[in-house]
């Protein structure tokens, strides 16, 4: 999700992933930057990732939030991992109303999926569902999230806007296996997720698919699965990888 300063100048896009969705007279543009699970430690899944031909970007620690990551990019978007590394910061005046200690902590039962937007092309679009200014002490000066206001309701994923972001700015990793393209994000939640206005958004843009089911789970398509090949990372890690 929230990365350091560093890794926040490396924003990820998916065209295939975008909205283009009316709001009264005006258009807005948005599309992916990046989407997350939530892990229990530093290590889940890497073994396994790596030896089905996935190389990983370096770590990343957000300072102040309580969590850190390690991401898969791919050429418009990318997969983040994080997990939870202090929880007082975690559940701190600034950041627990995105509830991350209770997506990412230990045993946590709640959503563990999160969504980061960012616009397509100059302006700032107007976003189709209400967000909070979320400004974590790992930011510059200024600089902010559009958090969406459903980031208490623990049955949804955390979704977010990155406003100061309008387009890839970073080299793919050429991952030994051939994968190259997320092409469908597919999310199982729970069935009152589903009518929420920022889920329905977000289907309607075209950013992810969401489907009723008894544990969440999600399912990435990679360069729409041609080579019939996949990696299932459950039960440490609730989703599967498919290209």
């Amino acid at each position: 999700m929230m990365r350091s300063i560093l890794s926040i100048l490396l924003g990820l896009s998916c065209s295939l992933l975008s909205g283009d969705a009316a709001v009264g007279t005006r258009t807005i543009g948005f599309e992916l930057d990046h989407f997350f699970v939530a892990v229990s430690g530093p290590a889940v899944g890497a073994t396994a990732l790596r030896e089905t031909g996935f190389l990983e970007g370096a770590p990343n620690t957000h300072t102040g939030q309580g969590t850190a990551s390690r991401g898969v990019l791919f050429e418009s978007v990318y997969l983040e991992l994080i997990w939870l590394t202090d929880a007082e910061e975690a559940a701190s005046p600034t950041i627990r109303r995105t509830r991350l200690a209770d997506r990412v902590g230990p045993g946590a039962e709640a959503c563990p999926f999160g969504l980061g937007l960012r616009g397509v092309g100059t302006e700032t679009p107007e976003l189709p569902f209400p967000t909070w200014d979320y400004r974590p002490p790992y930011l510059p000066e200024g600089m902010s999230f559009q958090m969406g206001s459903s980031s208490e309701v623990l049955t949804e994923p955390l979704v977010f806007f990155l406003p100061w972001l309008s387009g890839p700015a970073w080299t793919p990793q050429e991952h030994p296996n051939g994968a190259r393209r997320v092409t469908k994000i597919t999310m199982i939640l729970d069935q009152s997720a589903l009518n929420s206005p920022t889920v329905s958004a977000l289907s309607d843009a075209g950013i992810a698919s969401f489907q009723e089911g008894n544990e969440y789970f999600m399912d990435v398509e990679l360069d729409g699965a041609g080579s019939g090949k996949g990696l299932d990372l459950r039960p440490d890690i609730p989703i599967r990888l498919r290209w």
